[in-house]
């Protein structure tokens, strides 16, 4: 496993999965057609307070949206609705469940928090139980990245985190 930075969050991925970036989404291909896109919103400033907590319910709420338009392809069916889905992952998180009519290509969405900000993690991939596996593992790989001490920058990585 490779471990990966990212809108202040890390995350794990296989060492044999191809990764780009395209904006500030760092995108991920397996070697099974599984496709994983991982994008995320930092809350800048002050973390505490009504003004922070207003910001990141704005935040969530855009992630819901999102999440929800994305379900209303005509050629998915909501297995899983979303909502708070605890035990998947070392923070908040809240998930929606998709699979193609034919049931053949499942589809997730994830959103996790932190004071940080959030994450809003999509997957895509042929419906095995090893894609649902990854996934699930992948979910609970993700945590906060360690705040840089000393003042100085973070030290910059590419797309998989070296």
């Amino acid at each position: 496993m490779v471990v990966n930075r990212g809108f202040r969050f890390e995350f794990e991925i296989p060492e044999d999965w191809k990764a780009s970036r395209s904006g500030e989404r760092h995108i991920f291909h397996g070697p099974r057609k599984e496709e994983l896109i991982v994008s995320g919103a930092l809350l800048e400033g002050a973390k505490e307070g009504p003004e922070a907590e207003a910001t990141r319910q704005r935040l969530f709420q855009n992630a819901t949206a999102a999440v929800e338009e994305a379900a209303r392809q005509p050629e998915l069916t909501v297995i899983k609705p979303f909502g708070r889905e605890d035990g998947a992952a070392r923070l908040p998180s809240w998930t929606l469940h998709a699979q193609t009519k034919e049931g053949d290509v499942f589809f997730s969405q994830a959103v996790l928090t932190s004071p940080a900000g959030l994450l809003l993690v999509t997957f895509e991939a042929p419906k095995t139980a090893e894609s649902l596996g990854f996934y699930r593992q992948f979910l609970g790989s993700i945590r906060p990245a360690p705040v840089n001490c000393g003042g100085a920058p973070p030290p910059k990585h590419d797309e998989r985190g070296h």
